[in-house]
């Protein structure tokens, strides 16, 4: 591992998990992170709901151009489309 570091098989075997879910823990993140956004009341907190829907899309690893047009838009309501088509 890096730095030298070396891992107990526990804990390799907790990082090796931790990186093969992350994709679905993203994406079930984008669901919660919708469902905030329609609840949000403040502009300063859509801002912040906003970036972490662009991070949760780059580490979901879903290709979608509508999805990715819909953050870029800030398109609440296509985003609400695309995530619900994910899975």
């Amino acid at each position: 591992m890096a730095g030298g570091r070396e891992y107990s098989k526990h804990q390799q075997r907790i990082i090796r998990r931790h990186y093969e879910t992350l994709e679905d823990r993203s994406i079930a993140r984008l669901q919660e992170l919708v469902s905030e956004l329609f609840l949000a009341e403040s502009e300063a907190s859509r801002g912040r709901l906003w970036k972490q829907v662009q991070t949760a899309f780059k580490n979901s690893g879903v290709a979608s151009a509508a999805l990715a047009h819909a953050i870029e838009t800030c398109d609440l309501d296509a985003l609400a489309r695309e995530v619900a088509s994910i899975r």
